[in-house]
């Protein structure tokens, strides 16, 4: 199986950001997934599963999910120009057959 187009980096930066507010056992914990365990959350989308980082800070708990994604249909917009493309991507190809 292919690997993803692109890795779960926006939860890595949100994640990273977050981490100095949290207290320390949640940046602790933060820091652990940065450092080794988002390579679980690599294999986990490779495979085409979910994957979820779920932090709980003494306040409130903070949970991420990424889900690998085949097929995204473009939105309807009204009164913008949409790519020519449009028109040919409007189905997923299965459908399209």
């Amino acid at each position: 199986m292919s690997r993803p187009r692109t890795r779960p980096c926006w939860i890595r930066i949100a994640a990273r950001t977050l981490a100095s507010a949290l207290d320390d056992d949640a940046f602790t914990e933060i820091w652990a997934w940065l450092s080794h365990d988002h390579q679980d959350a690599l294999q986990a989308l490779i495979k085409a599963e979910p994957c979820t980082l779920t932090v709980h800070d003494s306040r409130t708990t903070i949970q991420w999910t990424a889900h690998p994604v085949r097929y995204l249909k473009l939105s309807t917009r009204q009164g913008i120009n949409l790519p020519a493309c449009m028109e040919e991507y409007a189905q997923p190809q299965e459908q399209r057959e």
